[in-house]
């Protein structure tokens, strides 16, 4: 998925947003790409937003307007004004089409989970909690919302607590570039961000 031209264009996209999205958006940029028209898709710990603005304006320039990106987080985990940051954001940056696209969840990451229906989801991105624990819980609650042909991903692979996480659920063991078979099917990198196409796992 290595793309060093969206790797130019996103380190040079909207600079003044904040956000933790460097490896995030050349990721993004190529998803933008696949996912069907009218797709719905879950960001788990989107912060600042800058990552969730860059995905909605990538659809409105493919010409989806009615692709829908929801923006699950507490926006209580590092300061209590993140979640006035994060509207301020949306607000100042993002075009008004870019908004009509995302929709802020201010829940818990499990209990946002149990709205959606089963393979109703193109595309989950897990960026939340990076705990062990926490990593493991959003594997389990997410997992079944993509459908087939769908991506499940996530960000920090290079944490342990999301590392050890990822290679329990998804089975495959990519660490220093030996591939170890375990059950699960396995899962690819793109940088520090995880990701695999789902399938009946």
């Amino acid at each position: 998925m290595a793309d060093p031209v969206a790797r130019y264009e996103t380190d040079s996209w909207r600079p003044e947003l904040e956000g933790f999205s460097r490896d995030v958006l050349p990721f993004y940029h190529r998803i933008a790409q696949i996912l069907p028209m009218g797709a719905r898709m879950v960001e788990v710990g989107t912060a600042m937003g800058r990552s969730a603005i860059y995905m909605a304006e990538r659809l409105v320039r493919k010409g989806d307007r009615d692709a829908r990106i929801y923006c699950v987080d507490t926006w209580g985990d590092f300061a209590p004004d993140w979640w006035d940051r994060f509207l301020r954001s949306l607000l100042k940056n993002a075009t008004s089409e870019e908004r009509r696209l995302i929709y802020p969840v201010r829940r818990e990451s499990d209990c946002v989970s149990e709205m959606f229906a089963s393979q109703s989801l193109s595309f989950v991105f897990l960026d939340g909690s990076h705990d062990h624990a926490s990593v493991a819980a959003d594997l389990r609650a997410w997992w079944g919302k993509v459908h087939g042909g769908g991506i499940f991903a996530g960000h920090d692979y290079d944490h342990e607590g999301v590392q050890r996480a990822v290679e329990e659920y998804l089975g495959l063991s990519v660490l220093g570039g030996e591939e170890e078979w375990k059950p699960g099917g396995g899962f690819e990198l793109a940088d520090t961000v995880w990701w695999r196409s789902h399938d009946d796992r």
